[in-house]
């Protein structure tokens, strides 16, 4: 049976479905959310895939897949072994929960009119003349036609949505007289300075000569954000989710095992380019492997047998302070900071903790109370998060990158204030991307205020463009236990 050097992949689901790749000569396609990635999958809602999760290569007249990430690669819910033969028009799923793809072996190419070519090193496909499956063009045009009343419902939607706001609006003019809703280049501008990345920490060294950080060295390994919300003595009082970082536990590093792992997959692996010459050796075995292909079994686990030494030599000269109890730290002015709790809720998923004013002072952020009742005046109008989203930390390959990167501002719409079974009171829902990261982290209202603390944003496969905040009930709370005075709303 002749087999052909084209392969056709359609995105099936997850953040990028319905994205259709055709390679032609192409002996290796890498699969993740790399940004060198050949099929780069969505940065955020993909973030169960690996960056580098899988690869396709060309091999002996035929497609291989072979698994580059340690969730692997599953067909039908089966596990597949790192490296198999390519089963023309088979779904494979990447990781137990990850996005599905299917893949073709092609005659000729899908057409063209589907294809994503962002990636540039891609040529103009032919016409397909031997469509299959997911690429019979007359699928495609049905599903064409489905993706058009899809968003036609989406632009119905929108119009509703901006109805609200425009009657928001009025209702804001007439009530507060001159006030003016804020903007996001405001919001930036006037508070970024006061929120934080708060951050699960260790202190790390290596006397291996591909790291060389003999002297201890702090690196934040988890993080989310945090807002300051009060001012005593010195010290500045700051707010965020329980998970962040308000449970007792800290990172693990007494074992062999959690060490390998911690110095390979967070540390090194987050930050690359801190050890250029760790990354060369890397990358190294990587094109060995590619280069041995599946011709040379042997070679194969020989070169998979030097890595894994390779590294085991680097991890045994890894040292952690594992006396560390300040572990808790926030990023103020480019510098950590170590933080101390005054107060938590673990149901309620709030932290109130401190710490010292660095040389530059901090604003504090104006916090307003939201109730159900407020629904009917809120509902519609613009509101903002500021945070460290996961998705900007993707190009921080540095670690004084990342000290030094500013919160991102993304923008929605308060759409419902519902009460809450999960964690007591009630939530603030709207229509503005809460990510991993984002979670502590301040919501702001349309004039400015801290209306809550962005918690939580469901998957893309349960809900689409929804996301949770806590209301300030909780917060508020905690800090008359404490006797501390805030900066209440005020109208800009």
């Amino acid at each position: 049976m002749e087999t052909h050097h084209k392969i056709a992949v359609k995105i099936l689901s997850g953040g990028r479905a319905g994205v259709i790749h055709e390679f032609e000569g192409s002996t290796a396609v890498l699969i993740g959310r790399d940004a060198d990635a050949h099929i780069r999958l969505h940065p955020t809602e993909d973030r169960m895939v690996g960056r580098r999760h899988a690869r396709l290569f060309f091999q002996n007249n035929g497609w291989y897949i072979e698994s580059l990430h340690d969730q692997g690669v599953l067909v039908r819910g089966e596990l597949l072994p790192p490296l198999c033969l390519v089963q023309d028009n088979e779904i494979y799923r990447l990781g137990p929960d990850g996005p599905e793809l299917r893949i073709a072996v092609l005659a000729e190419a899908a057409p063209e009119t589907v294809i994503d070519r962002s990636s540039p090193q891609f040529g103009r496909a032919a016409p397909s003349t031997q469509p299959r499956a997911e690429f019979d063009p007359a699928v495609l045009q049905v599903s064409i036609r489905q993706e058009t009343h899809r968003t036609l419902r989406k632009l119905r939607g929108f119009v509703a949505c901006g109805a609200l706001v425009l009657v928001a609006g009025v209702w804001l003019v007439v009530s507060r007289g001159a006030t003016r809703s804020i903007t996001a280049s405001d919001i930036q501008r006037l508070y970024g300075a006061s929120v934080f990345r708060a951050a699960s920490t260790v202190r790390f060294r290596c006397s291996h000569a591909d790291v060389q950080v003999n002297n201890w060295r702090r690196y934040w390994i988890a993080h989310g954000t945090a807002f300051a919300v009060a001012e005593r003595n010195g010290w500045i009082y700051a707010v965020t989710n329980y998970h962040v970082f308000g449970s007792p536990s800290k990172p693990i590093l007494s074992t062999e095992l959690a060490r390998a792992t911690l110095a390979e997959e967070t540390i090194l692996g987050r930050w690359p380019l801190d050890w250029p010459a760790l990354s060369e050796r890397l990358d190294d075995f990587d094109a060995r492997r590619l280069a041995a292909g599946t011709a040379k079994p042997n070679a194969q686990t020989q070169i998979g047998t030097e890595r894994y030494q390779y590294l085991d030599e680097i991890t045994a000269q890894c040292k952690f302070d594992t006396e560390d109890d300040a572990w808790r730290q926030v990023v103020v002015n480019g510098r950590f900071v170590s933080a101390e709790i005054v107060d938590s809720s673990r149901r309620r998923d709030v932290v109130l903790f401190r710490f010292k004013t660095p040389a530059q002072g901090v604003d504090l952020l104006p916090l307003r109370q939201v109730v159900p009742d407020d629904q009917r005046a809120l509902a519609g109008m613009n509101v903002y998060i500021l945070g460290f989203p996961e998705s900007g930390d993707l190009p921080l390959r540095r670690s004084r990158d990342a000290l030094t990167s500013k919160p991102a501002i993304a923008q929605g719409v308060l759409s419902d204030i519902k009460p809450d079974q999960t964690h007591g009171g009630y939530s603030i829902q709207v229509t503005a991307p809460i990510n991993a990261g984002n979670s502590g982290g301040p919501l702001f209202d349309a004039l400015g205020n801290v209306v809550g603390i962005n918690t939580w944003g469901p998957s893309k496969a349960e809900a689409e463009g929804i996301s949770y905040a806590l209301t300030l009930q909780e917060p508020i709370e905690m800090l008359r236990r404490h006797e501390l005075s805030w900066l209440e709303q005020r109208p800009r």
